[in-house]
């Protein structure tokens, strides 16, 4: 993995929850971290590995490298772990491969495409898992054997809230990245019909520091057209956010269904019991399209006809029960490796 940075990085909180979820089941585990800044590269590592009887590698090409190339080091340390028991957890692929992507995200995603598979092809890796059908799709397609493996939250349940019987709002949340691309328009047309149906107001919720600002300032700009208040929270502790989940009605992730395993804040909207908006933005083929099953009837698609009537029956169903998912990857990834 990358420099680890556990509460600023999703990877690092992921190795963080996953090696102690090990560590509980009596496996010894080591954390290694690539930092360019730091000066500790890949042709570093390859000499001084030490001896297990698994390396799992996290990988994100810009975890390991600025510009997302590692270039020679990296295929040194393939050379040096291909006798290895070697597990690779895709988090992030090569940029580019998304129908409006730039000249220059196209080209740099060439490159590490061929990095990539130059490295897997010396490193000849035991198993090959990713988070999301976008990935996986791109994987399968250079002809390498991938799988999906569940990509868990970072906010683990806390004690109970009182959830009241009879609610006059419907609280809707956002937490994570804001990506700009997102329809927030037609989310906001969509909330407003919510409204007129239910009787109910919309209230959005936004929890955490936002890193895109453009994002949010689109959010902003929409609610306010139609009259949708937004209460920012800004930074909470891990118990906080999970009270928060646990009293809202309904989540918005900004990350495409397509990619949407990859997403952490995602994760904990789900096994908290919340139903999620998310759109389909038609870069994965519709038959490489799939989501989790046991989280299937919790996904929303914002632009498909008749998304706000299945808002609204969800929102008239008890909510699911608190799904811990790192108990549940943690035991799969151990039975796939053993």
């Amino acid at each position: 993995m990358g420099p680890y940075r556990p509460s600023t990085c999703g990877i690092s909180d992921y190795v963080k929850l996953l090696s102690e979820a090990l560590e509980q089941r009596n496996h010894s585990c080591k954390i290694i971290s690539i930092s360019p800044s730091q000066g500790v590269s890949f042709s570093d590592l390859a000499k001084t590995l030490p001896d297990a009887d698994l390396v799992s590698l996290q990988f994100s090409p810009y975890a390991f490298s600025p510009n997302g190339l590692s270039g020679v080091p990296i295929l040194e340390f393939a050379e040096s772990i291909r006798h290895r028991k070697l597990h690779i957890m895709f988090h992030e692929i090569w940029i580019g491969a998304y129908h409006k992507a730039s000249l220059k995200e196209k080209f740099i995603g060439w490159i590490q495409k061929r990095e990539i598979l130059k490295f897997l092809n010396l490193a000849k890796p035991h198993l090959i898992h990713t988070t999301n059908c976008a990935a996986l799709h791109r994987l399968k397609s250079e002809g390498l054997n991938a799988s999906y493996l569940n990509l868990f939250g970072a906010i683990p349940l806390t004690k109970k809230v009182n959830i009241p019987q009879q609610k006059k709002n419907i609280s809707t949340i956002l937490f994570g990245t804001l990506y700009n691309n997102f329809p927030y328009a037609l989310l906001m047309s969509k909330l407003c019909q919510l409204e007129q149906e239910s009787k109910k107001k919309v209230q959005l919720k936004l929890i955490g520091i936002q890193r895109e600002s453009k994002g949010l300032n689109k959010l902003k700009k929409f609610a306010r057209q139609k009259n949708i208040t937004i209460e920012e929270t800004g930074k909470l502790s891990t118990e906080e956010i999970s009270i928060h989940l646990q009293l809202s009605d309904i989540a918005v992730a900004t990350t495409p269904l397509d990619s949407l395993g990859k997403s952490m804040s995602t994760a904990s909207f789900l096994e908290h019991g919340l139903p999620v908006i998310t759109v389909n933005d038609g870069d994965t083929p519709l038959d490489k399209l799939f989501f989790r099953k046991r989280f299937n009837e919790q996904i929303i698609l914002l632009n498909e006809s008749g998304s706000v009537g299945k808002m609204r029956g969800i929102l008239n169903e008890p909510k699911r029960k608190y799904f811990d998912g790192v108990v549940d990857t943690t035991d799969t990834m151990l039975k796939v490796l053993s």
